[in-house]
């Protein structure tokens, strides 16, 4: 043990030693644990600088120089790739929010934001003020609004930024989405901006932001680093940029491009006649010259050329057969191959054909099963990676346990939503509100919507049953539904009274009326009268 100890002592020696080789004076007290006991100055080497650098950068939020052509991606929101980002965008843009407190005797763990919980200690905003800066984040903009517009950012550039404009409090008080290819990203740490910043530029003046650059003016403006909330798709090199679906799948997308560019081609610029005249004997005939030739293509090109020339007759020189032109070309090529890139670029957005509307026979069962797959494979993710972002950089100003999820609407199965209240129900582990929530019915605010919910014990849409009397004394014990008379044999129950039918499915014109209401009057009696011919009742 004694040799051991020795070991020990001396690695930790060691490595304290090393760690003040490497960073020297320039070390907090966080990172050294404990102050140095000498203050003597300490010449770092060029690799121990180099590696405080790395260290500082890796620690910063400063951002770098794009990789890829932003603005290009940006412009790339169209066909195919619209299809996909605008239908996860819409799916985005109705997803919830909530906020919670981190509480540890919760039996979830957290517990709701309220609106009348006070501030902590030594802050001057409530938690519930982030509930409604994410209810309105912007006079222009709602919750659902970012998140159609951090969706379509992610999968067009890979990056989503957001510009947390603060008060003199320095507390966020307005969040407001910047377009990535507008953002130029400044790596240049100085004493203003010790995190680096956003140089944003417009492509198109609007607004008072609509100087245009001149000698004597600024160009853009500038937004430091640390009000910029910045959501991104992990790229393998960088950590500070983000990697676009669009970088991943340059070349198949190019590919479905260039196939429509063949195909608005041929439709543009495709010879469709329905006849032709050619040329008969023309053996020996003098070439024509250069400029006829020209002549001839340039008005053949004009007449003939483009879909609105489609099926008209092309005339030639005198001396040419009109001959029929055969069978028509195919109209639309790559129809097997756009297919299937389209499936392939469309599962790198994490959604599936029926999801995008692009299949016309799609079943309930096939539809739920995609919009499920959808929710579980990338709804799901993308709003985990949102919400951890926004917890990490934005709750902390309102408050230090803060939790904030994000969660898109429901795409549940009615039979397995069934029975699951079924089984909670016989287990009487939910309440009539919550049965009532699962389902869509409004909650109610009466005091039985709290109550435990029991099996029901009969169906409420049956008629109740008959009131039934018995004849004689109370009933014997044990005796069931029949009562003895004097000894002699048991006798059945009388119904005393019929019940009154309920007015179920009575409809516009109501319940019929009884027969009884009309038997009264004068007139009745009457008739009557002249049917019993004199007869007694």
């Amino acid at each position: 043990m004694g040799f051991l100890s020795q070991m020990l002592d001396g690695a930790k020696a060691d490595g304290a030693a090393v760690w003040r080789e490497i960073f020297g004076e320039r070390a907090t007290d966080k990172e050294r644990g404990t102050p140095r006991a000498d203050n003597r100055n300490r010449s770092v080497a060029t690799s121990q600088a180099s590696l405080m650098r790395l260290i500082e950068a890796l620690r910063s939020n400063a951002p770098g120089g794009w990789t890829d052509d932003v603005y290009q991606q940006s412009q790339r929101f169209k066909g195919i790739e619209y299809v996909c980002i605008h239908r996860t965008g819409e799916q985005m843009g109705q997803a919830e929010f909530q906020v919670f407190h981190r509480d540890e005797e919760h039996p979830d763990g957290k517990r709701p934001v309220k609106r009348n919980d006070p501030a902590e200690r030594g802050r001057s905003v409530r938690p519930y003020e982030l509930v409604e800066l994410l209810q309105k984040p912007n006079p222009d903009d709602s919750f659902g609004d970012l998140m159609y517009q951090w969706n379509q950012q992610l999968d067009l550039t890979g990056m989503a930024l957001t510009y947390l404009l603060p008060n003199q409090l320095g507390i966020p008080m307005e969040l407001y989405p910047i377009p990535t290819a507008t953002a130029l990203p400044g790596p240049i740490v100085d004493e203003s901006y010790p995190k680096g910043y956003y140089r944003i530029q417009p492509y198109y003046p609007y607004g008072p932001f609509s100087t245009f650059p001149s000698p004597l003016s600024s160009t853009g403006a500038i937004i430091p680093a640390q009000w910029m909330l910045r959501v991104k798709y992990h790229h393998p090199l960088l950590r500070y940029a983000g990697y676009s679906p669009l970088s991943a799948m340059a070349l198949h997308s190019d590919e479905v491009q260039m196939m429509d560019r063949s195909r608005h081609s041929s439709m543009r610029r495709g010879v469709h006649p329905s006849a032709v005249l050619n040329f008969k004997d023309m053996d020996g005939a003098v070439p024509l010259p250069e400029p006829e030739i020209l002549r001839i293509k340039a008005d053949f090109e004009e007449s003939q050329m483009g879909p609105e020339n489609f099926g008209k007759l092309f005339v030639t020189t005198p001396g040419a057969e009109l001959t029929e032109f055969g069978q028509r070309p195919v109209d639309m090529d790559y129809q097997a191959g756009w297919d299937q890139l389209c499936a392939f670029l469309m599962a790198a957005y994490g959604i599936t054909k029926p999801v995008a509307g692009m299949v016309d026979d799609a079943a309930y069962a096939t539809l739920f099963a995609a919009l499920k797959q959808l929710h579980l494979l990338t709804l799901n993710p993308k709003c985990a990676r949102i919400a951890d972002k926004i917890t990490r950089y934005l709750a902390p100003y309102y408050g230090d346990d803060l939790l904030v999820e994000i969660r898109c609407q429901r795409i549940d199965d009615h039979d397995v939503t069934r029975a699951m209240v079924d089984s909670m129900v016989a287990a009487g582990a939910i309440t009539k509100n919550e049965v009532r929530k699962e389902y869509g019915v409004p909650l109610t605010t009466e005091s039985w919507g709290e109550e435990i919910a029991g099996p029901m014990e009969k169906d409420p849409l049956q008629p109740p049953d008959q009131e039934l009397q018995r004849e004689g004394p109370a009933s014997a014990p044990g005796r069931g539904d029949v009562l003895p008379l004097d000894g002699r044999e048991e006798a059945p129950f009388t119904v005393r009274s019929r019940p009154k039918p309920r007015q179920l499915g009575a409809g516009a014109l109501g319940p019929r009326k009884s027969m009884e209401a009309l038997h009264t009057g004068s007139f009745y009696d009457q008739v009557m009268e002249v049917c019993r011919n004199g007869h007694e009742r």
